[in-house]
């Protein structure tokens, strides 16, 4: 029979997907951040749970902070649920945002509480910011996955080396590394 994950397998795995998580918000929050050439402050890190109670039951939790001006409902939206879109990829780099949206329905997927509160309610406006955060982290592949790393390897990545990564990474032209995720099931 297989090999059993253990509690390591577990934590890495839980570890990754919270990287993915906030490389999410991170990267679009540059990017929108860029386009509106404003010198927004952008920062997130991933950090050990060392006893606090989660939905999830996640053994890594993490954080976004930026402040950016001249942020739209809609911007707020796109950069709440660019965490869950970029876990999703991880998943499944070929999925579309409807299935992201059903997933969402059946509550086989779901952003954080603290992403719930700036994101609307009505489906319509949620499926806008899931396709436009689609396309935002698709577009800048790059620009995530160099966040990513920088999270694994260091567990935060401060605004001005996020600044680096999008003069580096941030041009749509970059491709990524090119390596194809591994899929694993969207259930929680």
């Amino acid at each position: 029979m297989g090999n059993k994950p253990t509690k390591v397998d577990n934590d890495f795995h839980d570890k990754e997907e919270v990287a993915w998580h906030e490389a999410g918000h991170a990267t679009v929050a540059a990017v929108i951040c860029r386009t509106k050439q404003n010198g927004g402050i952008v920062t997130t890190l991933i950090y050990p749970n060392n006893g606090e109670v989660t939905e999830r039951g996640r053994s890594w939790l993490g954080q976004v902070r930026y402040t950016i001006t001249g942020l739209s409902a809609s911007d707020k939206a796109v950069i709440s649920v660019a965490g869950v879109v970029a876990e999703v990829l991880l998943d499944d780099d070929q999925i579309d945002s409807y299935d992201i949206i059903t997933h969402w329905k059946y509550k086989e997927i779901e952003p954080s509480p603290a992403d719930l509160r700036t994101i609307p309610r009505t489906w319509k406006a949620r499926t806008a910011a899931v396709e436009r955060a689609l396309g935002l982290l698709r577009e800048h592949r790059a620009l995530l996955e160099a966040v990513v790393a920088r999270l694994l390897r260091k567990g935060v990545v401060p605004n001005t080396v996020l600044q680096k990564f999008v003069k580096r990474f941030g041009n749509p032209s970059h491709q990524a590394n090119g390596k194809r995720q591994k899929k694993r099931s969207l259930t929680k």
